[in-house]
């Protein structure tokens, strides 16, 4: 299923619980958790996965480029549909319009790069590790194995839920596996 596809007005929370000083909320729909791909497309990720200043962290976050891409315009429907369902289902204690002022996005604007991206989470090892493979034959790698800032890629994505800290919230959007496409067998953009 693609995000376009997913109907987050009907998405369930469970109330939010505490969790390493961040609040979280479970998302489900239809008794299973909210997965699906982007689109079709492959996206950049012009940092690679990072955490930035911990080389040894094995929760890193993947932004993607989605300046040029339908994503854009369908995540943000998205976000407003997950607003308004979260405020209706009653697990926060404001007014929508707080709500709405305390909500993080899950798509930045760079003025430096003149770029949208949309920000997740993968991690490299753990009980749910991402898992990696290549295009097209999708042979699985290592996530050691690959250089994923001069890639392409195409992601697999859990809406896990919430996330509630310090007055903001946003979305815990996880990539599950990761479909990558060398620099060298992009498609030339001409």
């Amino acid at each position: 299923m693609q995000l376009s596809q997913v109907d987050f007005s009907a998405v369930a929370f469970s109330p939010f619980v505490a969790t390493k000083g961040v609040k979280t909320s479970q998302a489900i729909l239809n008794g299973a958790p909210v997965e699906f791909f982007l689109d079709e497309e492959f996206h950049s990720a012009p940092f690679g996965a990072s955490a930035f200043n911990d080389p040894q962290a094995t929760r890193l976050t993947l932004e993607l480029d989605i300046t040029q891409s339908p994503v854009l315009e369908a995540i943000n429907l998205a976000e407003q549909a997950i607003i308004k369902k979260a405020h209706a289902s009653g697990i926060f204690e404001c007014s929508i319009e707080d709500v709405v002022k305390s909500f993080k996005s899950s798509v930045s604007f760079s003025e430096k790069y003149t770029a949208f991206r949309l920000r997740t989470k993968l991690n490299t090892v753990g009980a749910r590790p991402c898992r990696f493979f290549l295009h097209p034959d999708k042979t699985q790698v290592s996530y050691d194995d690959l250089n994923l800032r001069n890639s392409r890629v195409r992601p697999h994505i859990c809406f896990k839920g919430l996330w509630k800290q310090g007055g903001q919230w946003g979305l815990q959007l996880e990539v599950l596996n990761l479909l990558v496409q060398s620099a060298a067998d992009a498609p030339i953009p001409f």
